[in-house]
């Protein structure tokens, strides 16, 4: 049976929970801060709120975590504790973690801290972890660790937030596990000095009115960083720069001693390791004394200091050492820095060095070195001088400058010139500040002369006050003036435009008149200057010509002519034709224009542009008959403005062909040479290194060979059909079948290869002047030779053929003689025949055929058999 009961009322159960900590104590000067990270775990109920009790000393400055709501500190009852109310925004189940944020005030050091102890109320099991850092110039040691045991840093949690709260410049840390309440953790802070090592490079420089001192002082900081630098500088001199990484500010202050002030130099945080600082002192005083003694810089609380020390002066100063005590002198070669005139250098043996240098003054000395150039313009003359000074000893502050009054709008220019003003004789040029050194100063002048020429002097300007004084005149001008020496100096010489120094080649880019060098003065240089007779400028050029000429087999002409000229403000363009040639038609730049006759000039009109560089385009179309159709003789039209390139092309008609004969012009590719002659030429081009050579030679041994071997089966004695006259005869016959074989193979590699004289002729004329005349004389003919071309080619084997039967029909026993005479004229003219190579070679293998090789072989035939024995008493040896 089913029946109802009372329930329950369901109650939470009592709170049990877990805390894992981890604590971070960072020390750092005059603060200590620590961080606990709590993570609790509710193993039964809910947490709404959290008491932590703190036991030491030190404030709770905040509280983190997401289920955070507020939190208060509020004192205990009984025992006079703290404790931390952290209110939770609704209760807790399951895991959460918590941050409090504390931080206690530190008094000097050294100093023993007892750490703030976070302990959680009724938790069941609280254990954890604590790692202690120092921050800064602290040096830290563990006095008494109740209650947990030390372990390696490694062995903490290595999670996200542990690894951020370590100082990034910790250098030491010590860590430990804990576990209960009962723990105590008490450590001694004590200030870590910092050492500092110093290696300098003082630079002290003695000027005509000033001195200055430049120190790179590069610190080595070790142990513990620093925040400020205190130097101790000498009295009287005022920083004019101070550079460094991370300086941010200095004072300078009184220091311990009269001749003493103390540079406070201020970090913009701590440093440590390397760090650079370069400082320059200046004093605008010149020196009156006789021995100079020389400041230290010294770097306060410096461990070690090593270093060099350099001294330089002014040209007008020598420095020699007197006394030092500390230093250690070496040669200026090996001084860290490079410095202009250095005098001596040191290296630093003790910190606390001095030196003391005797200062002698340097007699003044100046060398001069002086480019004139003179540039020569219409009526007028243009001069500049630039003096380059070497002054050694004293400085100067002023220069004196000879120069001739007839020059006038005068002026100097260079460094620090105050102003200038004439004097007696020149100039005087005033410096704002004395020059040492090398110093430049450019004096520039006009002087105007008569049109129609004049002498003038080319002295220029001179320094006066100078030991030596040396340079080059040069006289430059664009314009054309013949130059004649009027009063020349001997110890003057005379350049030539490629002598002139480089170094003076970029002053100036125009023609040079005169050139010349001096090494003294005083010296003469008066030249006579008259200008030429100047030609008008062109005021039309025709940049190409191209003439396309069309010959007809009747004698017609027909050319069209083109021209790119450029016109500068010419209306007409003046041409004059043969007198056979007509004009047809005329356009200007692709427009027809109506050419004006004038005489016997055709005036074709031209465009107005502004430009002159403009590129008008002449087309001229003319037609013409040859009184000759064979004999043509043509003229191009004649320009009355020059033509740079004239580009001519004459063209037959078909079927025929054009030869050059003579003219004005040459055509610009010769007509080939096709005859035998050169043929056989290029056989033996390279001599027996070329390959027909070789075959040529190889074959007439092999007809020799052959030859001689049929002599050899023919003599006397010889049997028909004996050992002899077969060996002889099969030995012949393959040195006579090897030698054809060569000479076929050779005369086919000479046969005609397709080339033919040239059809057409094509001329190139290079700049020709207004007015000029190009003829020329063609021939007009067929292409196919005639017969009595071909009769004129071959007429040496016709007299040749002739000679010999005039010997043969008067004189017979002059056979051999008639015979050489036709074979002579027939290679001859095959040698003259157009491709005549290869019948040069039949020819001559059909004359070694019919006077050597077929009488052998009729020879080889007439041979008598072996006569047969008569008896065996007469029986014998038989022939060879």
């Amino acid at each position: 049976a089913l029946d109802w009961s009372r329930a329950r009322p369901e109650t939470e159960g009592r709170l049990f929970y877990a805390v894992e900590a981890f604590s971070q104590v960072t020390v750092s000067p005059g603060l200590l801060r620590q961080t606990d990270l709590l993570e609790l775990s509710v193993l039964q109920g809910e947490m709404s709120e959290l008491t932590l009790a703190l036991d030491g000393p030190g404030e709770v400055t905040r509280v983190q975590g997401a289920p955070v709501l507020a939190w208060e500190v509020q004192p205990a009852g009984d025992d006079h504790g703290r404790r931390l109310h952290v209110k939770l925004n609704q209760p807790q189940k399951g895991k959460f973690s918590l941050q409090v944020q504390m931080q206690s005030p530190l008094g000097s050091f050294p100093q023993t801290i007892d750490t703030l102890r976070l302990t959680p109320v009724d938790a069941i099991r609280h254990g954890g972890h604590v790692r202690v850092a120092n921050d800064g110039a602290v040096r830290l040691e563990v006095v008494e660790a109740r209650g947990m045991s030390q372990i390696s840093p490694e062995q903490l949690p290595q999670s996200g937030l542990v690894r951020q709260l370590l100082p990034a410049q910790a250098t030491q840390v010590f860590a430990f596990r804990f576990s209960g309440t009962d723990t105590r953790l008490r450590v001694q802070a004590d200030n870590i000095l910092p050492e500092l090592g110093v290696s300098e490079v003082l630079t002290y420089q003695l000027g005509d009115t000033a001195l200055s001192i430049e120190a790179e002082l590069e610190l080595d900081i070790r142990e513990a960083p620093i925040r400020e630098l205190s130097l101790a500088v000498p009295a009287g001199f005022a920083v004019a720069s101070l550079q460094g990484n991370q300086i941010a500010d200095y004072t300078l202050g009184p220091a311990a001693g009269t001749n003493r002030v103390q540079l406070r130099i201020l970090f913009a945080g701590p440093v440590t390791e390397r760090q650079l600082i370069q400082l320059r002192l200046e004093r605008n005083e010149a020196f009156a004394g006789d021995v100079w003694t020389l400041p230290r810089i010294e770097v306060a609380d410096a461990r070690t200091t090593r270093g060099h020390v350099g001294v330089a002066c002014a040209p007008a100063f020598r420095l020699t050492p007197q006394r030092t005590d500390g230093l250690t002198e070496i040669a200026t070669a090996f001084f860290p820095r490079r410095i202009e005139n250095i005098q001596a250098a040191f290296r630093i043996a003790d910190p606390a060095w001095t030196a003391a240098l005797r200062v002698e003054r340097v007699a003044r000395s100046i060398q001069a070195e002086v480019f004139h150039l003179f540039s020569v313009g219409e009526a007028i003359a243009y001069g500049s001088s630039v003096m380059n000074f070497v002054i050694a000893g004293a400085p100067v502050d002023r220069f004196r400058i000879e120069l001739s009054p007839e020059y006038y709008n005068v002026e100097f220019t260079g460094k620090d010139v105050l102003h200038y003003r004439p004097v007696e004789g020149g100039y005087e040029v005033q410096l704002s500040k004395p020059a040492a050194g090398d110093y430049t100063l450019l004096a520039t002048y006009e002087r105007p002369f008569k049109a129609e020429g004049e002498t003038l002097t080319f002295v220029g300007a001179r320094p006066l006050e100078v030991q030596s004084e040396q340079g080059h005149t040069i006289v430059i001008s664009t314009y054309q003036f013949q130059v004649e020496p009027a009063d020349v100096s001997p110890g003057l010489i005379r350049l030539e435009p490629g002598e002139v120094p480089a170094e003076y080649r970029l002053f100036f880019d125009a023609p040079i008149l005169a050139a010349y060098r001096y090494t003294a003065r005083p010296f003469n240089l008066r030249l006579t200057l008259r200008p030429l007779t100047q030609a008008a400028t062109l005021q039309q050029v025709v940049d190409r010509a191209q003439l396309q000429t069309r010959i007809s087999e009747e004698g017609q002409v027909l050319t069209t002519a083109r021209y790119f000229l450029k016109n500068k403000g010419q209306s007409f363009l003046r041409v004059r034709l043969a007198p056979e040639a007509e004009l047809w038609k005329a356009t200007v730049d692709g427009r027809d224009v109506v050419p004006v006759q004038d005489g016997q000039a055709h005036l074709v009109p031209l465009p107005q542009t502004i430009d002159p560089n403009q590129v008008h385009e002449i087309e001229l179309a003319l037609a013409g008959r040859s009184p000759s159709p064979r004999r043509i003789r043509l003229q191009a039209p004649v320009l009355a403005a020059p033509v740079l390139l004239t580009d001519w092309q004459l063209t037959p008609d078909a079927n025929r062909r054009l030869v050059f004969r003579g003219g004005s012009l040459a055509p610009a590719t010769p007509a080939p040479d096709l005859s035998g002659f050169a043929e056989m030429g290029l056989i033996f081009r390279g001599g027996f290194a070329s390959p027909h050579a070789q075959a040529f030679g190889a074959a007439l041994i092999l007809f020799l060979i052959g030859a001689l071997s049929w002599r050899w089966a023919t003599a006397e004695g010889v049997w028909r059909f004996s050992a002899r006259h077969w060996v002889g005869t099969l030995l012949g016959g393959v040195a006579v079948v090897a030698a054809v074989y060569l000479w076929l193979a050779l005369i086919g590699s000479v046969a005609p290869h397709g080339d033919t004289a040239p059809v057409e002729l094509h001329f190139l004329a290079p700049v020709q002047q207004a007015g000029s005349v190009l003829e020329l004389d063609v021939l007009n003919a067929d292409r196919t030779p005639s017969f009595w071309s071909r009769l004129g080619t071959a007429w040496p084997a016709i007299v040749g053929l002739l000679a010999a039967l005039a010997c043969v029909l008067r004189q017979p026993p002059r056979r051999r003689t008639a015979l050489a005479l036709a074979w002579t004229g027939i290679l001859w003219s095959a040698l003259r025949w157009p491709h005549g190579g290869a019948a040069f070679l039949g020819w001559l293998l059909a004359l070694i055929a019919l006077h050597v090789l077929l009488p052998l072989l009729v020879e080889l035939g007439r041979r008598p058999p072996k006569p047969r024995p008569e008896g065996p008493a007469d029986s014998g040896p038989a022939p060879d």
